[in-house]
């Protein structure tokens, strides 16, 4: 399951700051969902999750037709320092201090 800006705001908080760290909020609700203390040795520090993204071209859009994506595979890490994006790897940094909010991939 991709996390995205609307996930961080609904499970941290709406209004994110610069200095907001949300991938350690993010595992620290997670754990204390879990019922996971900071000394537990269960204690979640890292989320990996896999995506598989179908592209269309414009052309084919315009007409309707779906029959031939192109499939692109994602990763997201989540650590509590930082939220990774590799996507055919080329990896970015979406989330963590000094990043405004999680940012949003759009092709053009």
């Amino acid at each position: 399951m991709p996390f995205n800006r609307w996930w961080y705001e609904s499970l941290i908080s709406p209004g994110p700051l610069l200095d907001a760290n949300y991938p350690a909020q993010l595992l620290r609700s997670i754990n204390e969902t879990l019922g996971f203390g900071p000394g537990d040795s269960r204690r979640i520090v890292w989320l990996e999750a896999h995506v598989r993204q179908a592209i269309f071209s414009q052309a084919d859009l315009d007409i309707g037709n779906l029959s031939k994506p192109q499939i692109r595979h994602a990763t997201v890490h989540v650590s509590e320092a930082e939220t990774i994006l590799t996507v055919e790897g080329s990896a970015r940094r979406i989330a963590g201090p000094g990043i405004d909010t999680p940012a949003r991939h759009v092709d053009k």
